[in-house]
């Protein structure tokens, strides 16, 4: 049964003079999930003062393609530590192609393509292909062995996409939206994930979080769904500072329902920071 909780975090440290108005944040979450076609969970970072709201933060939920936001970190991470090069290329095999997003599904077997673009597939456009061939590459050993250094314990990457066996067998990418948003909080505050950002900026799946909100808004994001399962997670970066919003849905009934809550959840929190 999923347990409804909404908590708000104050961590001390120095305030700026226009803080987050975090009851206004909590209150939208709760208002969202009253009328939300599923079951859901939320969680909200200042940057800035790492103040933090949540509601279901700690519930458990599939990770649909969010999942790849780890797998691209730790592409990026290994990396920067010698133990990948960007330009190596790894070939197409039939046992990589995933039916779903993605174009290379619909390439030629035996074609060569580099890791930085397999990861930039991955993330931009959901090539659920691209993500099995970078995910077998890199090893979900190594990804998790991140994840559990970052102090989560509940993400773990246990399948590839469109793994339907391994669903049968019991093992599923999961989350919570605590863990996604301070996995992101990391990734945000840490410069050697310059790269990561970057990636998660070029997003071109921008109708949840990014959807309405202002120009000068610059989003790195990352959406995830499958049946039932309607996600969205990513940075968000205002003239004031930036924060981090995960959002997760599960036995969600109506997508295009889900998708207008999420939106105008977005832009609800985004003019309580601002506020």
């Amino acid at each position: 049964m999923l347990r409804i909780l909404t908590v708000i975090i104050l961590v001390a440290c120095a305030v700026p003079a226009r803080a987050a108005d975090l009851a206004a944040i909590a209150g939208a979450f709760e208002r969202t999930a009253a009328t939300f076609p599923g079951r859901t969970g939320m969680a909200f970072i200042d940057l800035s003062t790492n103040r933090r709201v949540a509601r279901n933060g700690d519930t458990v939920f599939e990770s649909a393609s969010v999942a790849k936001v780890p797998i691209l970190l730790e592409v990026y991470r290994q990396a920067a530590e010698g133990r990948l090069r960007l330009d190596d290329t790894v070939p197409l095999k039939d046992a990589h192609k995933a039916g779903g997003s993605g174009i290379l599904k619909d390439q030629p077997a035996g074609t060569r393509w580099k890791i930085s673009r397999l990861a930039e597939l991955m993330v931009t456009i959901s090539d659920n292909t691209a993500t099995n061939m970078v995910q077998r590459r890199i090893g979900d050993a190594a990804i998790n062995q991140r994840l559990a250094g970052m102090g989560l314990r509940t993400t773990r990457i246990r399948r590839l996409i469109m793994d339907f066996a391994a669903l049968d067998a019991g093992r599923d990418n999961l989350t919570t939206p605590g863990e996604t948003a301070r996995m992101l909080g990391v990734i945000a505050r840490t410069p050697g994930d310059a790269p990561v950002i970057e990636v998660l900026k070029k997003q071109k799946r921008r109708h949840m979080i990014p959807a309405l909100l202002p120009k000068e808004a610059v989003v790195a994001s990352k959406t995830g769904e499958l049946s039932g399962v309607v996600n969205d997670v990513g940075i968000v970066y205002t003239p004031r500072g930036a924060y981090v919003l995960a959002l997760f849905s599960i036995d969600t009934h109506d997508a295009p329902a889900a998708y207008k809550a999420w939106r105008e959840l977005s832009l609800t929190v985004y003019k309580a920071y601002l506020r």
